[in-house]
């Protein structure tokens, strides 16, 4: 059985606690916020409160069409896009704030370097991209449920590539020269459906 809408990372019904600090503690340039796998479309609505303009950008169809029906015109301030990273169809320098939780995972490991291309790109001066990335590590489970857990995630990973846990260490020797780590840390993240998994959260800043 597959899983359920409210066990999906991207699945939010209120921003994340991570987000909401950065808003409360860092300072952003003037611009839009851009929302990358935004899915149901919360979170680029909770940002199009506190940005001149939030975009939400998504490869799927379905959620982002609920999105445009339920926070298609948050005082005239979000818009919904459909697309694929790391391809962003944003004008340079126009983004105060990027924000990605659970994206950067999905996309293979050869287009990670076009990944933070096109971020430096669309960030303005100061600008921050905000990274939540689940921790794939996973104990062997020595059952038959088990093994075929183990045996599907190692098969997804060969075809995606890629590290299983974020750090400042993978990321840097990726990093255009504007862009710059100014925080890492890990914490659990919380899902609708009361489960906790293993985050690593990443702040980037263009110089």
């Amino acid at each position: 059985m597959g899983k359920a809408g409210t066990e999906f990372f991207w699945y939010a019904t209120e921003p994340p606690q991570q987000l909401t600090r950065l808003l409360e503690s860092e300072p952003l340039p003037p611009g839009l916020a851009l929302d990358i796998g935004c899915g149901n479309g919360v979170l680029t609505s909770y940002l199009a409160q506190r940005f001149e303009l939030a975009v939400g950008l998504d490869l799927v169809f379905q959620p982002l069409s609920r999105a445009r029906t339920e926070f298609g015109d948050v005082n005239g301030a979000s818009s919904f896009v459909q697309g694929a990273v790391p391809f962003l169809p944003i004008r340079d320098s126009s983004c105060a704030l990027v924000f990605d939780r659970d994206c950067l995972r999905n996309i293979p490991w050869s287009l990670w370097p076009r990944y933070f291309s096109e971020t430096a790109r669309v960030l303005r001066p100061s600008g921050i991209l905000q990274i939540l990335f689940p921790d794939r590590r996973r104990k062997p489970i020595l059952t038959v449920k088990g093994l075929r857990t183990v045996a599907k995630d190692a098969l997804s990973r060969k075809s995606r590539g890629g590290p299983r846990v974020l750090s400042t260490s993978v990321v840097r020797p990726l990093l255009p020269p504007t862009l710059n780590v100014i925080r890492e840390d890990r914490f659990l993240f919380q899902v609708p459906s009361g489960n906790r998994h293993p985050f690593t959260e990443l702040v980037v800043r263009k110089s």
